[in-house]
């Protein structure tokens, strides 16, 4: 496995077909045990407005309807660390081996992989990282849409965004010891007049 394989420059280059076109950058390619390409494509979640058209699911969906054998032994190339539901569909149709350009952005099923057999090979692609850089500076809200909690003030500087997940989502939440009021705070609490 390598960055010179066929269907990871395949993936790369859907990544960027993605990006041009306003999405999230991540693309994916399915490739048989024999070596031949069975399907290509990107996150379209922003294009189609879809939840669930993710790059590995479009590389699935545009190898058409295949024999199961089809599927067995491939592998499949994709920009970013699969979430769970892209996990589910290699596992599903008996992908082989998953090569992953970067798992620094987001780290998806990886260790579920691996526990169902399926080889995990990530690379750490520096152009994998730079684009999905790129797209949550340039879109955090889109990058987010999936995680922002609906709490999220509109006014919110886009930097501050992944920091407001963070505080939102950590479990326990996370608070401030040097406050009576549980550790929330309004605008007004924090002294801004």
């Amino acid at each position: 496995m390598s960055e010179t394989d066929p269907g990871f420059i395949a993936a790369v280059e859907e990544a960027r077909q993605g990006f041009s076109e306003g999405g999230v950058p991540i693309g994916a390619c399915l490739v048989s045990k024999d070596g031949k390409i069975l399907g290509r494509g990107h996150n379209m979640r922003v294009q189609k407005g879809s939840a669930t058209l993710h790059g590995e699911i479009s590389a699935l969906e545009n190898s058409g309807r295949l024999p199961a054998s089809a599927y067995a032994g491939a592998t499949m190339y994709t920009t970013l660390s699969p979430c769970d539901m892209c996990t589910g569909a290699c596992v599903m149709y008996k992908v082989a081996r998953v090569v992953i350009g970067e798992n620094k952005t987001f780290v998806g099923g990886e260790e579920y992989l691996k526990k169902r057999g399926i080889e995990v090979v990530v690379f750490e692609n520096q152009e994998c990282m730079g684009l999905m850089k790129k797209f949550i500076e340039e879109k955090p809200r889109v990058w987010y849409v999936e995680t922002l909690p609906p709490t999220l003030p509109l006014s919110l500087p886009p930097v501050l965004i992944p920091a407001y997940v963070l505080l939102e989502s950590s479990s326990p939440p996370l608070t401030c010891l040097q406050c009576s009021n549980n550790g929330i705070h309004r605008n007004e609490d924090i002294g801004e007049d």
